[in-house]
């Protein structure tokens, strides 16, 4: 079974600039984001999407593949992140003959995931045979802080 990893970092962002780029430990969210997915035994291909030559270097440097560059079509404010994933996974299967059975939305906006908790959810997919699973957590605090 083909799992396909995706991590989608656009240059551009309004609310916090240059939001990818911010580190934690040393490390930017691109870096942890690669670093959480090689961690998940699950995965079988990890792809960064992303239109910065920045962070697609430090995202091959963490072990993650960029094999193109995010079309400027899927880079600004409105655009989808589903639009996104299916440009990654058409890209995959015209360009590299592969097909995904199951695609993972890895932000790197959640860096605290670890490699276990995506595979628990993956395994949970599995087990349900739902066509989509996503974690969710409560706020300790109101969320307009």
């Amino acid at each position: 079974m083909n799992i396909l990893g995706v991590i989608l970092a656009r240059k551009g962002s309004k609310g916090i600039p240059k939001k990818n780029h911010l580190k934690l430990n040393g490390k930017n969210l691109v870096e942890i984001a690669v670093r959480s997915a090689k961690k998940s035994k699950l995965l079988t291909k990890i792809i960064l999407s992303t239109d910065d030559s920045k962070l697609k270097k430090d995202g091959i440097k963490s072990g993650a593949l960029a094999p193109f560059a995010r079309p400027k079509k899927l880079s600004h404010d409105k655009a989808s992140s589903i639009d996104a994933l299916k440009h990654t996974v058409l890209w995959l299967r015209e360009n590299e003959k592969w097909n995904a059975d199951i695609v993972v939305l890895l932000p790197p906006t959640t860096p605290f995931k670890t490699g276990k908790l995506i595979d628990d959810v993956i395994r949970l997919l599995l087990k349900s045979k739902a066509n989509a699973a996503m974690t969710i957590t409560d706020s300790p605090y109101p969320l307009e802080w």
